[in-house]
């Protein structure tokens, strides 16, 4: 009987040295290499897609919500798929696949639940920076985006409603003023508003859309009159006419611009819109006829640029704009240099 024992320097079961195993064996190792490197490969293309619904997500995320839901959801299938499409030899795939959707699933969660320090959101009590104190109808890019916005009231000459009991002792011209107003029960008296946007470099910035937010409606005074410190002035420009409803639900509905015979000279236009500092945009909100009220509103408008997005709000500086829906019933004008009124103001 032959020898069963294997050669020196050799293990039992291991195959000679020099010798080739049988052709089926080869055919089996060559297709396990080529399985190896489709799985590698199937796995890079996995993580390229998944890296780019990433970027996609905060680079230019979508609006609604349930469109950010499905990204997220997208993307940590991929990265459980090509997990499982990796050549690790696994026993349970789909635990595998499991573990890794859901860890995925949960970091971009979290890092989208974090709040872009660069904008205010709507209904934010973050303050969007020191002009927040200020009683200016202007603010810069450094608080407010990649842009500079302007407030203006009936050609920049900006009435208020006062109570009656306090024309006997209105401050002087000059210290007349919305801060003064609103801080005496007071609003503004004009119904048409305006909105400046102009870019704060030759990077376009687009203007995603325009919301009113944190409306508070209170009773319509009753004993009121409305007072203009000033005189009209301002240039024309281009612009997009809005109509205003301050309702319970309140809008911003693009309308056409028309003259005094009602002919329509603008076409309707509405978001997106696109600024820089060659490029502005004029915005015209004409408060529509309501239900009476004493209304205080913000302005919240969603943009983007160079990969940023993020939302200003538009308001007073010290507070909300606050406007009556209601017609005051004396309107007295301070349009002369002596300071006097006309018609004059009750004894």
């Amino acid at each position: 009987m032959a020898d069963a024992t294997p050669p020196e320097g050799q293990s039992e079961g291991q195959p000679q040295l020099g010798t080739e195993g049988p052709p089926q064996n080869r055919e089996a190792v060559q297709k396990d290499a080529r399985h190896f490197w489709l799985r590698v490969a199937g796995a890079g293309v996995l993580l390229l897609l998944a890296i780019g619904l990433m970027l996609w997500l905060f680079v230019d995320p979508p609006d609604s919500f349930a469109a950010k839901v499905s990204i997220v959801v997208a993307a940590a299938f991929i990265c459980g798929m090509g997990a499982v499409c990796l050549p690790l030899g696994l026993r349970n795939r789909l635990g595998t696949f499991g573990i890794v959707a859901a860890t995925s699933a949960g970091i971009l969660a979290a890092v989208l639940a974090i709040p872009d320090r660069s904008s205010v959101s709507p209904g934010s009590d973050e303050s969007p920076g020191p002009a927040s104190q200020s009683s200016s109808n202007s603010r810069s890019s450094d608080e407010s985006g990649p842009f500079t916005w302007d407030l203006a009231f009936f050609g920049r000459c900006e009435g208020f409603d006062v109570d009656n009991s306090l024309l006997k002792s209105l401050p002087a011209r000059d210290k007349l003023n919305a801060e003064w107003a609103y801080k005496n029960g007071g609003a503004t008296d004009n119904n048409i508003i305006t909105l400046t946007i102009q870019g704060n470099s030759d990077a376009a910035v687009v203007l995603k859309a325009i919301h009113i937010v944190d409306l508070e409606r209170s009773p319509a005074p009753s004993d009121i009159s409305a007072v203009y410190p000033c005189e009209v002035s301002g240039g024309h420009l281009d612009r997009r006419y809005y109509e205003l409803v301050l309702d319970e639900h309140p809008r911003l509905t693009a309308r056409p611009g028309r003259d005094v015979d009602d002919t329509i000279t603008e076409p309707v236009k509405d978001f997106p819109f696109k600024v820089s500092d060659s490029d502005p945009e004029y915005f015209e909100f004409d408060i529509a006829p309501g239900p009476a009220c004493l209304c205080s509103w913000k302005i919240a408008l969603d943009w983007t640029s160079r990969g940023r997005s993020g939302t200003t709000i538009i308001d007073r500086g010290f507070s909300g704009i606050r406007t009556v829906v209601t017609k005051a019933e004396i309107p007295y004008y301070n349009l002369q240099k002596d300071g006097s009124w006309e018609p004059a103001l009750p004894e």
